[in-house]
């Protein structure tokens, strides 16, 4: 939508754009699991608290898990 390029996105968030035609399906080679996970909010010194709980949240569900060696 409107030139930027190329993003992954869940369908929920997609859906309505999709089903208007506004966004396409472009399939990929890589698989889901691979696939990065980024956050992006505005510069502010009061950053609202619920932009907060979501970004803990997204690092929380999707951080990978590294093992420490014994």
């Amino acid at each position: 939508m409107n030139g930027l390029g190329v993003t992954y996105l869940s369908t929920w968030l997609a859906g309505d754009a999709l089903r208007s035609g506004r966004l396409e399906v472009v399939p990929i080679a890589t698989p889901a699991e691979d696939a990065p996970i980024t956050a992006l909010w505005p510069r502010s010194r009061d950053l609202a608290p619920k932009v907060r709980v979501v970004v803990d949240a997204l690092v929380e569900a999707f951080m990978p898990i590294h093992l420490i060696d014994s």
